[in-house]
């Protein structure tokens, strides 16, 4: 049967929906010792991309013109009364035949260059499904690995509900991490980067801060890491913190915690004067 005889109707009311699946009756087609399955196929694009893998070639490599014949062939074997339920492969297939026939025919074209552009389309439609095919197969993948995966709360882990912290618990600068982590995220959930008065970035040394801290504490006795911190600038806490173990490891402070994660209290170490004297 001819191509063009055999797909002579008006889709002018239909509307072309290639990611849109088909839910049609299975109908076993064979086609050069391949059966195809037309319950299997989501839509036009789906039995397009199974066609060019057939081949085993890149989308951008194959012959257009190939994959057209072998796309009607299969429209053409299956039940005239599925056709109708069909539409998608139907609208696809008459987009085909245009393509086609305007590849045989470009003299009788005016507008060749839109014709040619619908054939990019084509081809940049087909790559963009096969992307999301294989991203919905990995996602699908992914849900079956962990939809069996069971996670229990850490609340509940006795090693935890157990364990007893200190109330005058002593730092020591390598337990500072987690807290100084912390600090970071917390400054960065609860403050805005829009203060015109703020310093320039590269204006924070350690050194500056260290004499912002050892002016605190000359005016306070006791005072928190957060008091430290003025324009909660990422660059100040950290400048701030290594100022503050710096003036530790020279035993100018002594710092202390309430209990994990707390604020962490700074206090001029006793007989610091007497020493440096």
């Amino acid at each position: 049967m001819d191509h063009y005889t055999a797909f002579q109707w008006d889709h002018s009311a239909l509307q072309f929906s290639p990611f849109a699946p088909c839910k049609i009756g299975c109908v076993m087609i064979e086609n050069k010792s391949i059966q195809y399955d037309v319950g299997d196929f989501e839509g036009p694009l789906d039995l397009l991309l199974r066609l060019i893998q057939k081949h085993q070639v890149d989308i951008y490599d194959v012959s257009i013109t190939e994959i057209i014949d072998q796309y009607l062939e299969t429209i053409e074997k299956w039940e005239q009364d599925r056709m109708a339920v069909a539409s998608e492969f139907i609208v696809m297939a008459s987009r085909l035949i245009k393509i086609k026939s305007n590849k045989l025919l470009p003299s009788a074209n005016e507008n060749h260059e839109d014709e040619v552009d619908d054939e990019a389309l084509l081809i940049r439609q087909l790559a963009d499904y096969k992307q999301i095919k294989a991203a919905s197969l990995a996602i699908e993948k992914r849900f079956e690995q962990k939809s069996g995966s069971v996670y229990r709360d850490p609340l509940y882990l006795p090693e935890l509900s157990q364990k007893k912290w200190d109330p005058e618990l002593k730092i020591k600068p390598e337990n500072l991490g987690q807290t100084f982590d912390r600090l970071i995220r917390r400054y960065q959930e609860e403050h805005t980067y829009r203060n015109i008065l703020r310093p320039e970035p590269d204006r924070y040394t350690v050194e500056h801060q260290e004499a912002v801290i050892t002016r605190s504490l000359n005016e306070c006795a006791e005072i928190t890491f957060r008091n430290v911190i003025q324009y909660h600038e990422a660059s100040e806490v950290t400048t701030s913190f290594f100022a503050v173990l710096e003036l530790y490891k020279k035993g100018m402070l002594d710092m202390t915690q309430q209990q994990n994660f707390s604020e962490i209290q700074l206090k001029e170490k006793k007989g610091h004067d007497d020493q440096t004297q």
